[in-house]
C-alpha cells in the first residue's frame, strides 16, 4: 500500500476557530403524521449540526405550508400589519423542533424552486410590490425575534433575501425560481436590504443572493474581475457555456451594484455543485473570495449554503465514496477563508440531492458521519497545523487544552498506510474511530503501531488523543 504522511502539530496553532462547516439545508421531515415529523431529527443532534438552511423545505410533504413568504403570508394584498394576515402555524412547529435538538433556523426570506414552471408558476414573478414585501419580512423576523403576533424570542441570525434568481436566463420560458430581469432583482434586494437593515440595524444579518456564479471561473474569469471574453448577444441560452458566463456576469453586476448603491450586504451566498470531487469546490471558494475582494468586500463573510458532491450521480448515494469526498469538501474548507457551509441537503426522501438519509431503512447514510466526525473538530475549536503529502487525503487538526483530533479523509480509490508524525500528543496510545462499510461509527480494531495506520478506499477516519 501506499504510505502517506500526515502531519500535526499539537503545539502549533493556526489562530483560526473551527467554523461551522457541518451546516446543512432542510431538515429530515417525514410525512404521513398528524404533525411535524421529527423522528429523525435526533441525528442532527447527535453530529452537532449547527445550522439548517430553510429553503425548499419539507418538498412534496410541505403541502405549501413552510418558510416561504407566499406560506406565510398569504394574500399579498392584506394589511400587512394585521396578525390575522400570517399564518405561522408550521413554521412555529418546525423553527423550535430545529431549535429544540439544538439547530439554529438559516432563514431564506423567498419561496421554494417551482419545479414544472412552464406547466403553471405561482410564485416565480417579482413581487408586485417591493416595500410591502420587505414589510412582510419585517414581520416574520419579528415574530421569531421580538415575539410579534404571539411569537418568540429567538434571536435567529441569518436571514436571505430569495434564492438563485440566476438560475434561468431564458426569457421564453418561466423561470422556477425569479421570472423578472436582473435589473428588477437588484431593485428588489436594495429594498429588502435596507428596509431589513433599517428596523433591525446589526442585531440581524442580512444578505443573500445564493448566487450560482462560480462554475467556470477558472477560463471564464480568471482574473476575478468578470466574463470579459465571451459574446453575450448569441443569447444562446441552451448553451452551458452561455449560461455559466451569464450567472458569473450575474455575481460581478450584483457585487457592484451593492457596492456603488451603498446597499447592505451583511454576508454574500452562493452554491457550488460539482462531480469531480472536492478539489473544485475549494477552488470556487478561492475564487469567491477573491471575486469579494475585488469589489472592496474583504470583511463581508461568505456562505456557501448549497454544495454537495458527486450530486448527479444516483449510482453514488449512499457510498463510502460520496462520504469521503464529502468529509474532504469540509476539511479543507476549514483551511480556506469561507465562513459557513449549509450541504443541501439533510432532507428525507428520493432525491439524489437529499444525501444524509437512507429512505427504505430511515437510518443515515455513511455521507451523515462526515457531518458527525467534523462536529469533533468543532467542539473543540481551535485548529492546529496540519499536512499530507498526498493531494487525495485531507486532513484537520483542533485541540482544547484538555484533548486533540485528527480527522482524515481518504478520497483515493485504494486503500494507504497513514505514516503518522504528530508533535504534543502520543499518536501510537490515540483512539481511532472509522465509519466502516456498514455505516457504523465505530472503534477500529486495529490501532496505530509505530505511527502508522493502514485505512481503507474512500475511508473516513478520526484519531482523538489527550494532553
Amino acid at each position: 500500500m501506499k504510505a502517506v504522511k500526515v502531519t500535526t502539530d499539537f503545539n502549533n496553532e493556526t489562530g483560526r476557530r473551527i467554523r461551522p462547516m457541518h451546516g446543512v439545508g432542510q431538515a429530515p421531515i417525514l410525512g404521513g403524521e398528524a404533525s411535524v415529523n421529527t423522528k429523525l431529527f435526533h441525528y442532527l443532534e447527535e453530529a452537532g449540526i449547527p445550522y439548517s438552511r430553510l429553503h425548499d423545505v419539507a418538498g412534496a410533504f410541505g403541502g405549501g405550508r413552510f418558510v416561504d413568504i407566499p406560506n406565510i403570508f398569504r394574500n399579498f394584498d392584506a394589511d400587512v400589519n394585521d396578525p390575522a394576515s400570517y399564518d405561522f402555524a408550521h413554521t412555529d412547529v418546525l423553527l423550535k423542533a430545529l431549535l429544540d435538538f439544538g439547530v439554529e433556523p438559516f432563514y431564506r426570506l423567498g419561496i421554494t424552486i417551482e419545479n414544472w414552471a412552464n406547466i403553471k408558476a405561482y410564485h416565480v414573478y417579482p413581487p408586485k410590490d417591493f416595500q410591502k414585501w420587505a414589510e412582510i419580512c419585517e414581520h416574520i423576523i419579528r415574530h421569531y425575534n421580538e415575539g410579534w403576533a404571539d411569537g418568540f424570542h429567538y434571536n435567529l441570525k441569518y436571514w436571505e433575501i430569495w434564492n438563485e434568481p440566476d438560475v434561468d436566463l431564458n426569457p421564453d420560458e418561466i423561470a422556477q425560481t425569479w421570472h423578472g430581469t436582473r435589473e428588477q432583482f437588484l431593485e428588489f434586494y436594495k429594498t429588502a436590504a435596507t428596509h431589513l437593515k433599517k428596523c433591525f440595524g446589526d442585531s440581524i444579518m442580512v444578505g443573500g443572493y445564493a448566487s450560482m456564479g462560480f462554475a467556470g471561473f477558472h477560463y471564464l474569469d480568471p482574473d476575478a474581475t468578470g466574463v470579459t471574453n465571451f459574446d453575450f448577444s448569441t443569447k444562446d441560452y441552451t448553451n452551458p457555456e452561455y449560461k455559466r458566463a451569464y450567472r458569473i456576469d450575474y455575481a460581478h453586476k450584483f457585487l457592484s451594484y451593492v457596492r456603488d448603491n451603498n446597499v447592505p450586504l451583511d454576508f454574500f451566498s452562493w452554491h457550488a455543485y460539482t462531480n469531480v470531487g472536492p478539489s473544485m469546490i475549494l477552488a470556487c471558494q478561492k475564487h469567491c473570495r477573491r471575486v469579494l475582494a475585488n469589489y472592496g468586500f474583504e470583511n463581508v463573510p461568505d456562505i456557501l449554503n448549497e454544495w454537495s458532491a458527486y450530486r448527479q450521480d444516483a449510482r453514488l448515494r449512499g457510498t463510502p465514496e460520496v462520504a469521503a469526498n464529502t468529509l474532504a469538501v469540509l476539511l479543507g474548507s476549514q483551511k480556506n477563508e469561507v465562513d459557513m457551509l449549509c450541504y443541501y441537503d439533510a432532507g428525507f426522501g428520493v432525491s439524489v440531492y437529499k444525501g444524509l438519509f437512507n429512505p427504505l431503512t430511515f437510518t443515515p447514510f455513511p455521507t451523515y458521519y462526515a457531518f458527525k466526525s467534523f462536529n469533533q473538530a468543532y467542539k473543540l475549536g481551535c485548529e492546529v497545523a496540519s499536512g499530507t503529502d498526498d493531494e487525495e487525503v485531507y486532513i484537520l487538526g483542533a485541540k482544547n487544552e484538555e484533548k486533540g483530533v485528527i480527522i482524515i479523509a481518504n478520497t483515493k480509490a485504494e486503500p494507504v498506510t497513514l505514516d503518522f508524525d504528530v508533535l504534543g500528543a502520543d499518536i501510537d496510545s490515540a483512539e481511532v474511530i472509522e465509519t466502516d462499510e456498514e455505516y457504523l461509527y465505530t472503534m477500529l480494531d486495529n490501532m496505530i503501531k509505530d505511527k502508522k495506520l493502514n485505512v481503507k478506499a474512500h475511508s473516513m477516519i478520526e484519531v482523538r488523543v489527550r494532553f
